[in-house]
């Protein structure tokens, strides 16, 4: 017959329980201000985060990136789920009174330990891939690590290593099945539900192209789409891996849709990657410079715009765009495709693209030029409002 604990072995564990909920509690409220963030950014393109504090610093950039999101779900989505099944586990050790002294410790240290190694994981990702950091993600980081070391410490207090409290907890759980059945499958429903009804708003559509929106070559040699004729030019320094980029690039699409008799987009190159841009001492988007040539040699087929939106699109995926998937998605010739992406002229192209970035004293992507005004980011609504004369 299973005993219970006794007090001199309860009463340690009661305190790390209630220490481990409300750690839980902590994380579970970053997790869903991230869910929140994820939503806002993707879905309001004039919303602008509290932690967007400069081009480092930036929750946004985080949030637009390919890595919040993860099996049909935010990552924020997955971190606050997480942290409500820990939760439970802990109140369910705060009830119970016929479970191991250790109970839930041992399941609580194996799942926080995994939820540490996501956290150190995502923290790489954060500074390798993106180059930047989001202070509230690192709030989850931080708050995974002290999980773990509350539930070891907590074993500890019980007198117990972690594969002891396992194993004991496992023998628990198997002579009385039934409970945990049910917090299994209750949560596994909670999973499902999630998944099923959350809409995928973070797929990314291909902004609406009109063929009777004029396009054509500056005398720079800069593509543009847009009014013959413009009332506003607005030059884009961009780069096809910035999340940043790719939303002020929809914002632009758009304007010239609902006014192409008034505004002019332009087109410049200003990858952030060191392999084309001398102007940089380090890789942040590791296949920008390809992409520019890519987008490039689509110019010189005539189809720039079609390349230019599916790059824009796609160019943020984990498996890099392939010649032969571009050449098939914007109508380009393959074989000619593929020679011009690494001739010395396409070369020489890019380089220039970035020089211009360069004399405009571009620092970071995207930054608009209008007139000879730079607006790095976003082009603020009363701008655009007082050039072409709307009104608020």
């Amino acid at each position: 017959m299973e005993s219970a604990p006794t007090n001199a072995e309860e009463a340690p564990a009661r305190g790390w329980r209630i220490a481990f909920l409300v750690a839980c509690t902590i994380g579970l409220c970053l997790s869903l201000d991230l869910l929140r963030l994820h939503v806002k950014v993707h879905n309001d393109p004039n919303y602008q985060s509290y932690c967007a504090i400069n081009e480092f610093v930036n929750c946004e950039t985080e949030a637009l990136s390919e890595w919040s999101t993860n099996f049909g779900l935010p990552t924020a989505a997955w971190g606050a789920f997480g942290y409500l099944l820990m939760a439970c586990l802990a109140i369910w050790g705060l009830q119970s009174r016929r479970r191991t002294p250790s109970w839930p410790f041992g399941l609580l240290f194996v799942i926080s330990a995994f939820c540490s190694l996501l956290a150190v994981w995502f923290g790489f990702v954060s500074f390798a891939f993106l180059a930047s950091l989001c202070i509230v993600c690192a709030g989850t980081w931080l708050t995974s690590l002290t999980l773990l070391f509350l539930s070891f410490r907590a074993l500890r207090r019980c007198h117990l290593s972690v594969v002891a409290a396992v194993r004991a907890e496992i023998d628990a759980v198997r002579y009385h099945p039934a409970p945990f059945v049910a917090f299994s499958t209750g949560a596994l429903a909670v999973l499902l539900i999630l998944w099923a009804l959350t809409p995928r708003y973070w797929d990314i559509q291909q902004p609406p192209r009109s063929a009777n929106v004029p396009v054509g070559d500056n005398e720079a040699g800069h593509p543009w789409i847009g009014a013959v004729k413009p009332k506003l030019t607005i030059t884009e320094f961009s780069d096809y891996q910035c999340p940043h980029c790719q939303r002020g690039h929809e914002e632009l699409r758009k304007l010239i849709e609902e006014m192409p008799d008034a505004v002019r987009l332009v087109h410049v190159h200003y990858p952030l990657d060191a392999s084309c841009n001398p102007e940089l001492d380090r890789v942040v988007h590791p296949n920008a410079c390809e992409y520019a040539r890519f987008a490039h040699c689509a110019q010189e087929q005539g189809r720039f715009w079609d390349a230019n939106d599916y790059l824009f699109t796609h160019g943020r995926r984990r498996d890099p765009i392939t010649v032969n998937e571009l050449a098939e998605a914007a109508g380009l010739r393959r074989d000619s495709l593929a020679n011009c992406t690494n001739s010395v002229a396409t070369t020489r192209a890019i380089a220039h693209n970035v020089a211009m970035g360069r004399d405009h004293h571009v620092r970071g992507t995207p930054t608009f030029l209008i007139g000879h005004e730079i607006y790095p980011g976003r082009i603020p609504p009363e701008v655009l409002i007082e050039a072409l004369g709307l009104q608020e």
